[in-house]
């Protein structure tokens, strides 16, 4: 259940992120995957509900480093 937990949050990062570009039936899909996303962490205890915000801040950090580089070059001068 965790596990799942944090793939979808990770699923929905990407998603949102490309949310302009999203048709509607993948925006009703990222909803969809929200409301999956809420009853799981509502189901869960602290324990499981800690493991995944700190292995999905470990993978966002990640994330943030690999968009920063590959999307936002700096400028050169």
């Amino acid at each position: 259940m965790k596990e799942r937990a944090l793939e979808l949050r990770k699923e929905i990062v990407h998603m949102k992120d490309a949310w302009e570009e999203l048709t509607i039936g993948e925006r009703n899909v990222v909803e969809d995957m929200e409301k999956e996303l809420d009853k799981l962490t509502s189901d869960m205890n602290d324990i499981d509900r800690q493991w995944v915000e700190n292995e999905f801040g470990k993978w966002y950090e990640k994330y943030l480093e690999v968009e920063t580089k590959v999307f936002i070059k700096p400028h050169e001068g």
